[in-house]
């Protein structure tokens, strides 16, 4: 039972690790059926990876995958937000 708590603090930075060095292609896998929202991107990378993005780390990167040509995004006013 003593080892639990460091094999778990290793296990959250793996996670923590693998959507950083990965991000791009989680994005797209995330995006690929559909259009979304960055909140719910958010979520769904929170749920799946147990990883909160920050809308620094998000946003630059769909910035860029737009950039390269890998995605298209689009504004859309709801319920009076962007």
């Amino acid at each position: 039972m003593e080892n639990e708590k460091p094999l778990e603090d290793f296990l959250g930075e793996m996670k923590r690790r693998f959507v950083k060095n990965f991000l791009d292609l989680i994005l797209l896998q995330l995006i690929k059926t559909q259009p979304t929202w960055g909140y719910r991107i958010i979520k769904k990378t929170e749920q799946r990876y147990g990883v909160k993005l920050r809308h620094g780390a998000l946003y630059p990167s769909l910035n860029a995958l737009e950039a390269a040509g890998f995605l298209r995004s689009r504004r859309a006013l709801v319920k009076g937000r962007m």
